[in-house]
């Protein structure tokens, strides 16, 4: 059965290519009108991303159309009478477009806030877009390309083309062809594959990449497909400050590298791109600050340390080494040990108060729930789920450390693990459930978000009593789509509240890992199956409605198709 999918939530692009295609559902991303454009991922935040709207004409009508979309190839099909356009990407820059029976106009906004500058310079035709901080190249290969746009001078400030269409067509019977490549400074003539043969390769490469992800069971082939494709189209080229690899989060808008939604990405991809999977912890890696933080979030041209995520690494990596234990080199293990521990040692020493031997967040954002209620009191906060994930990097060091025979350092390491969780339980531990502390007035706050339930990735490494209490607490926010972020009978409670409410695959998979370490096996399975059922018929958005299953936020995101992946698996 063909692989097909709708272009309005998840855009066609190639594994290498910074460029992708889609038809943006918010006006806000639609500069000349609704329908189908080229969009770029460069540069996240500082540019916009839509620059070209393509349209079928006929002579000089415009033509409604219809799009069929498969990993190798989009279609533009007339809504009424004959003819076809076939399009297809090739990295790191390159979109080709042939058509028979129809004609294609190519059309970008070009105002005082977007100045554009067109120019024909024999070789074909150019369009230089400031904000996109490139340039584009079209170069016809059959058939003719016709180009028109109006040169603004009366303002000298701000010279421009204007009213920019390039238009491709051909005689009755005959098809035509083009290329539109971006460059920097200079374009150079390229070398290009037949069509059809490029085609092929784009197949061929998704194929032996679909084909080697984690098995589910046979109900979710069709979802399984789809979340390849997903991972593979979000694979992009080395850029900038990207010196290897990235897959970025979405195509849509979420187009960077974040420093903990990478990891979950890494996990599911271990097995089938080892080297993949790798370079998404060392692309974070090569930009660490000095003192050993990583960035919030990273694209080509731009990074920030304003936020830091919380520290992930330590489940994730201890989930990784169960699922794939050959993937562990000593090489990566080296590699893992100096960058996940320079980061867990600034938090210990930057974000650690001496009043409890506990760290703290300074936002929502450090933690990645944005908007969790448990931050309502403030900040700083000692929380729980930082405080349970810092146990679980200490721990993961220590035995990496032992592997690679730093004896003393792999020791460091247990003690702290100990240390931590006895703070946990000292301090957080009400009885009843984990709080937090906001400093420095030692204020004890407790809500009704999930991230008190998220030091369940310790496992058995808590009483009996407290493991009981804190599953007791986890089924509560048990619904249809998995785990609730707010608990359903919360006052702060939404459908769409971000994290107040709706399920998401990061907290998803932390539970599921954490309740197996604990020996609540068919609680984590039950978890599991409602999550994937969910991605399944609904698909795999930033976050969904955690009691219906309907997609919120970015529609295309690729933590969720590696979670779906790895809690799919599970149910093999």
């Amino acid at each position: 059965m063909e692989h097909t999918f709708d272009i309005q939530t998840t855009p066609f692009s190639r594994r290498g290519c910074w460029l992708n295609l889609s038809c943006p559902q918010n006006p806000l991303h639609q500069p000349v009108g609704p329908g189908l454009y080229i969009r770029s991922n460069h540069s996240r935040p500082l540019i916009a991303r839509e620059l070209f709207k393509l349209e079928l004409v006929h002579g000089n009508e415009t033509i409604s159309s219809r799009y069929i979309a498969t990993p190798e190839m989009l279609k533009m099909i007339p809504e009424t009478g004959s003819g076809c356009v076939d399009i297809i990407a090739e990295a790191p820059g390159t979109i080709r477009i042939r058509g028979t029976g129809v004609g294609l106009r190519i059309v970008t906004r070009s105002d005082a806030n977007w100045p554009v500058v067109f120019y024909d310079d024999g070789t074909g035709f150019n369009i230089n877009i400031r904000q996109s901080l490139r340039r584009y190249h079209i170069e016809s290969i059959a058939g003719e390309l016709s180009a028109k746009a109006d040169w603004e001078h009366e303002n000298p400030q701000n010279m421009r083309s204007r009213n920019i269409a390039v238009t491709a067509f051909a005689k009755e019977g005959a098809s035509w062809e083009f290329a539109i490549d971006e460059f920097g400074s200079t374009w150079i003539p390229r070398t290009r594959k037949p069509f059809d043969e490029s085609v092929l390769d784009a197949k061929r490469e998704y194929e032996d990449f679909a084909a080697r992800l984690p098995q589910t069971p046979v109900r979710f082939k069709q979802a399984r497909r789809e979340a390849g494709y997903i991972l593979w189209s979000c694979a992009k080229s080395p850029c900038g400050l990207f010196a290897r690899e990235p897959v970025l989060m979405s195509l849509n808008w979420m187009d960077g590298v974040w420093n903990w939604d990478n990891l979950y990405n890494l996990t599911a991809l271990a097995r089938c791109e080892p080297k993949l999977a790798l370079d998404q912890l060392l692309l974070m890696a090569d930009n660490q600050d000095e003192f050993g933080v990583y960035p919030d979030v990273v694209s080509d041209m731009c990074r920030h340390y304003n936020f830091s995520k919380p520290p992930v690494h330590g489940v994730l990596f201890n989930e990784l080494r169960r699922i794939a234990p050959d993937w562990w080199t000593r090489e990566r293990t080296a590699a893992i040990v100096d960058t996940v521990s320079r980061y867990t040692n600034w938090l210990l020493t930057h974000r650690s108060t001496n009043d409890y031997s506990l760290c703290y967040y300074l936002h929502g954002n450090d933690s990645g729930w944005d908007n969790g209620s448990l931050f309502d009191a403030g900040v700083p906060l000692i929380s729980p789920d930082l405080n349970a994930f810092l146990v679980e990097q200490a721990v993961l060091l220590s035995e990496l450390e032992s592997e690679l025979g730093n004896t003393a350092s792999s020791e460091k390491w247990r003690v702290t693990a100990d240390h931590l969780t006895n703070s946990l339980l000292k301090h957080l531990w009400t009885g009843e459930q984990f709080a937090a502390i906001k400093i420095p007035e030692r204020k004890i706050v407790t809500a009704q978000s999930f991230m008190d339930c998220l030091p369940i990735v310790l496992g058995k490494r808590f009483p009996v009593d407290v493991r009981e209490r804190l599953v007791s607490r986890i089924r509560t926010f048990l619904c249809n789509a998995g785990l609730a972020t707010e608990h359903p009978n919360s006052p702060h409670y939404k459908e769409d509240g971000y994290w107040r409410g709706p399920a998401w695959g990061a907290s998803t998979l932390l539970t599921v890992i954490g309740l197996e370490q604990a020996g609540e096996f068919d609680l984590a399975l039950d978890i599991s199956s409602r999550f994937a059922e969910a991605c399944a018929k609904f698909g795999f958005a930033e976050n969904m409605d955690a009691k219906t299953g309907a997609q919120f936020r970015d529609p295309s995101y690729t933590w969720t198709a590696s979670v779906f992946l790895l809690l799919a698996e599970r149910l093999t």
